[in-house]
C-alpha cells in the first residue's frame, strides 16, 4: 500500500481479501489525515464487503481495529465511512432496523463527543477509555443482549464485557428514571450514579434527552462525588456507639444529610447522629441489666 497525493492506496488487489481488517485502518487513516480513498481501493473495498469477507469475527485483528478507530480524536467521521462501506450488518447485525446512521444516531455520537471534550477539560487525573463510551453509544438503543452478542463475537475479555454490560444496564435505568423526575434531591443523585464508571456516566450524558440530566452527571462528577462526612467509624464508638453493621446505615445517613445541606460541619455531624440514632439513657442501660 501506499500513502501519496493525499490518498490511500492499496494496490494488491487481495489487500483486504488477505486480511479484511485493513478496511478498518483506511478507514481510520483516511478520517485522521483528511485523505481520500483512491477509486480502485475503494472497489477493493466494496468487493471484499459484498464477498462477505466479515462472516466470522473471531479474527482479533477486527475489533482491535475497530477499537482504534473508536479512540480517535473524532472518530464520527471514520464511523460515517463504516457506514458508507455498508459495514453496520458485520459489525452490529442485530441492531435492525438501525442499520444506516440517522438523526437520532448521529446526534447521540455527538453528545458522547461533547461528554468526552468537557471530562477531557476537566483535566482530572482520571483515567476514561473514550472507545467504550463510543461503543455504548452506538449500541445505546439496542437492548443489553445486543451487546452481549457483539462482546461475544468480537471475543472482548469477558471482564472488559461486563464492565460494559453493567455500565449499559445501569446507565439505562438510570436515564429512564431521571427523566420522568422534575426535582431531584443530590444525594438521590449520588446514589444513582456511583456505580457508573466514568466512561458509564459520559455515556448517559449522551443518550439524556434532558439538560437537567446531563447537569446531574456534571454537578455529580465535579461535587457531589468528592463530599464525605467529617465523622468516622471512630468517632462514632468514641460517642458511645457500638461498633457494628449499622455504622454504614449511620454513616450513609449522614453522608445523604452532608449532600443535601442539612448539615456542615463535625459539631453538626454529631447533633445529627445522636438525634437520628439516639444512645440509651443511663437508666434504660441499668433496666436492661
Amino acid at each position: 500500500n501506499a500513502l501519496s497525493h493525499q490518498s490511500i492506496k492499496f494496490r494488491h488487489n487481495l489487500s483486504f481479501v488477505e486480511d479484511p481488517s485493513r478496511i478498518f485502518r483506511a478507514i481510520r487513516f483516511e478520517k485522521r489525515m483528511d485523505f481520500d480513498i483512491a477509486p480502485h481501493t475503494k472497489r477493493l473495498i466494496h468487493n471484499a464487503v459484498s464477498m462477505k469477507l466479515f462472516g466470522k469475527a473471531n479474527d482479533l485483528r477486527f475489533f482491535s481495529e475497530l477499537k482504534l478507530i473508536f479512540s480517535e480524536e473524532d472518530p464520527i467521521p471514520a464511523i460515517q465511512r463504516l457506514a458508507e462501506f455498508n459495514l453496520f450488518p458485520f459489525l452490529w447485525p442485530d441492531l435492525k432496523p438501525y442499520l444506516k446512521i440517522d438523526r437520532r444516531f448521529l446526534h447521540i455520537l455527538h453528545q458522547a463527543q461533547r461528554a468526552i471534550s468537557w471530562f477531557r477539560l476537566l483535566y482530572l487525573d482520571e483515567p476514561c477509555q473514550n472507545w467504550m463510551v463510543y461503543l455504548l453509544a452506538i449500541l445505546s438503543r439496542s437492548e443489553v443482549r445486543e451487546l452481549a452478542a457483539f462482546c461475544e463475537r468480537f471475543q472482548i475479555p469477558q471482564k472488559i464485557s461486563n464492565r460494559l454490560l453493567w455500565q449499559k444496564t445501569h446507565a439505562d435505568k438510570t436515564a429512564h428514571l431521571l427523566t420522568r423526575r422534575q426535582v431531584v434531591a443530590n444525594s438521590e443523585i449520588y446514589w444513582l450514579l456511583k456505580e457508573l464508571s466514568n466512561e458509564g456516566l459520559l455515556y448517559l450524558m449522551a443518550i439524556a434527552r434532558k439538560n437537567q440530566i446531563r447537569r446531574a452527571v456534571s454537578h455529580y462528577v465535579t461535587t457531589l462525588r468528592q463530599i464525605r462526612p467529617e465523622l468516622t467509624g471512630n468517632d462514632l464508638m468514641a460517642l458511645g456507639y457500638q461498633s457494628g453493621p449499622e455504622f454504614k446505615e449511620m454513616l450513609n445517613d449522614l453522608l445523604a444529610a452532608r449532600l443535601d445541606g442539612f448539615v456542615s460541619g463535625r459539631q453538626q455531624e454529631i447533633t445529627f447522629i445522636t438525634k437520628a440514632y439516639p444512645l440509651p439513657s443511663l437508666a434504660e442501660k441499668k433496666s436492661s441489666v
